[in-house]
């Protein structure tokens, strides 16, 4: 066996400054560690397990850390922040890359992200992670950090101008269930039985294989039954004269398929030139063809669609998309659809062929197991649990706003839970809801999130200002991070800053509190 070391413990790990910092693993021999000039010993016991304290660290790097014949590289020594939550705090900043060029361009490497990777457990904690690797921001990896945990670290840093370590542990579409413990569930009986459940795995497997049956039999049945497939409604050559004409945003009806298609007459100058497709967002799936050649597909709702051209064909150029929709199907009014080239843009936003392909009956909901009770928090918070952390910030509600009413109850326990998971009281900085049209609850889920202020140690960012109409995932996350990082500064620095409606920490009165 030698030395195992769990995932965390690796190349270009951040350790918690000022703190009891554990450094633990698995071995058949005693263990010596070498850090800073110094040398620790530790005995396994009877299973194998070892652990060493590092106490009162100063911040800088990088070191090296020596355990055994195991060397760990560029090591440094900061604040450790653990980002939870769903996709809002998951967005990465390829996803809003266009607002902020700089900070892609020349990202601060002082800022360190972990990806903790996607696993749901309903055996109970999970002892270590699967994967996951530490990485500095750079110009090559910054497009994967979270943006709202980015822009948090980088105004630490730019404050305290100690190094920042982000773990990034966080599932797109969760409830806060996923990420609850079952003993914070026991006074929820319904959650409990399905966690209980989902802890079979035959029961797991014969439902994911009924899922990937089910939809494999929708798809199919829409390619089997959709004439534009079999009659190539996306090549150049194909006459659409006999298709109706409707504008890009004008919603239809039905599951299915539908298909668009646009002419363009690319010239001379421009033939051969790079080019990218906006195409806003929409629902549910799509594939577009430039020319009958295929230049993008995505499968669900949220992403922005952004399809490269590698070479603009000269003179006439078809531009097809296909549509699946469960439901239904729209552009989202108030995105950017845009065909843009070195040279300028060409806009799209206006009339286009359109023609229904297949017809079929809408489908179930999906079955996530990552959405189910406690298997998130088994598979990806219980991990990270003797890794010492400064404070937690989190993102996530819009899934559960549908049914709001005892969220500030649920975030109670999972916060106490969390807390004693580390043996302190971790602070707890979360985001208000912005406001979205989409989302009629989302009232209720803000003063949810804001009784759960009256949580010692927890400090609410504003964000009702920053919400978009017409999404889900607002792209200002530098005013996010931003306001989390005034959190911070007040609650877990100590700094007496001038006061602001956007950061708030502690019990207060709600009575006049408008979201």
């Amino acid at each position: 066996m030698s030395v195992i070391l769990p995932q965390l413990i690796s190349d270009g790990m951040v350790l918690q400054r000022h703190a009891e910092v554990k450094i633990w693993g698995k071995a058949d021999r005693p263990v010596t560690l070498t850090f800073l000039g110094k040398q620790y010993k530790a005995f396994p016991d009877a299973s194998g397990h070892w652990e060493i304290l590092l106490r009162d660290l100063a911040p800088g790097g990088p070191h090296t850390m020596r355990i055994n014949e195991i060397t760990i590289h560029d090591v440094f020594i900061g604040d450790v922040w653990l980002c939870s939550g769903q996709s809002n705090m998951q967005i990465p900043m390829a996803r809003v890359r266009h607002m902020y060029p700089e900070e892609i361009a020349s990202p601060n490497p002082n800022i360190r992200q972990f990806t903790v990777p996607q696993r749901f457990n309903f055996h109970g904690p999970q002892d270590d992670l699967e994967g996951g690797r530490w990485a500095a921001a750079t110009p090559e990896t910054i497009q994967d950090f979270s943006a709202v945990g980015y822009f948090f670290a980088k105004r630490l840093y730019e404050r305290y101008h100690v190094p920042v370590g982000l773990i990034l542990s966080a599932v797109g579409g969760t409830p806060i269930h996923a990420w609850m413990s079952k003993g914070a569930l026991a006074d929820f009986p319904e959650l409990i039985k399905e966690a209980e459940q989902c802890a079979d795995d035959g029961y797991v497997a014969r439902v994911q294989a009924k899922e990937a049956k089910r939809w494999e039999s929708f798809f199919n049945g829409i390619d089997a039954s959709d004439p534009g497939l079999h009659e190539k409604w996306h090549a150049p050559e194909y006459d659409d004269g006999d298709w109706e004409e409707r504008q890009l945003l004008e919603p239809w009806p039905g599951c299915g398929s539908v298909w668009f298609r646009k002419t363009l007459y690319i010239p001379p100058e421009l033939a051969g030139k790079k080019a990218t497709l906006f195409l806003g967002t929409l629902l549910d799936w799509d594939m577009v063809y430039v020319n009958g050649q295929p230049v993008g597909n995505t499968t669900y709702r949220y992403p922005p669609r952004e399809y490269v051209i590698p070479a603009l064909p000269e003179g006439r150029c078809v531009i097809a998309i296909r549509v699946i929709s469960k439901d239904g199907g729209c552009f989202t009014p108030g995105k950017q659809y845009l065909l843009v080239t070195d040279a300028g843009s060409v806009n799209l936003n206006d009339t286009w062929r359109f023609r229904r392909g297949a017809t079929t009956i809408p489908p179930a909901p999906e079955v996530f197991f990552q959405y189910k009770p406690t298997g998130l928090y088994n598979g990806m918070i219980a991990p990270l649990r003797r890794f010492a952390v400064k404070g937690v910030i989190w993102y996530q509600g819009e899934a559960d706003a549908e049914n709001p009413e005892r969220y500030a109850e649920k975030f109670r326990r999972m916060v106490n839970i969390w807390r004693a998971d580390w043996g302190q009281e971790l602070p707890f900085l979360f985001v208000e809801l912005p406001h979205w049209e989409g989302g009629p609850n989302w009232h209720l889920m803000r003063q949810q999130q804001w009784l759960a202020l009256d949580i010692p140690k927890t400090a609410i960012a504003a964000a009702f200002d920053l919400g978009e109409h017409n999404d889900l995932h607002p792209q200002g996350k530098q005013i996010v991070g931003d306001r989390l990082a005034r959190c911070a500064m007040r609650l877990v620095y100590g700094e007496k800053l001038p006061h602001s409606p956007f950061e708030i920490a502690g019990k207060l009165d709600l009575s006049h509190h408008q979201s």
